[in-house]
C-alpha cells in the first residue's frame, strides 16, 4: 500500500507505528540554495537556513 495524507489517518494504530518515516538529507533539498518553497494542498510554505544554520518554516 502506498501511504498518503488522505489514507495514512484510516490505518490502524499498530500499521501507522510499523510506518517507517523518509529521511531526507537537507543538502539533498536545498543544493547550493538557503531557501526552497514546498506546495502542500495549493498552499506555499518557504523552508530557509537561517544564518545561524536552523531551519525555519513559514507559510
Amino acid at each position: 500500500m502506498v501511504l498518503t495524507n488522505e489514507n495514512r489517518g484510516r490505518l490502524p494504530a499498530a500499521a501507522r507505528a510499523t510506518v517507517e518515516t523518509k529521511r531526507v538529507a537537507s543538502i539533498d533539498l536545498f543544493g547550493d540554495a538557503k531557501e526552497l518553497v514546498i506546495r502542500h494542498f495549493d498552499v506555499d510554505y518557504r523552508l530557509r537556513i537561517t544564518g545561524n544554520g536552523k531551519l525555519l518554516l513559514t507559510k
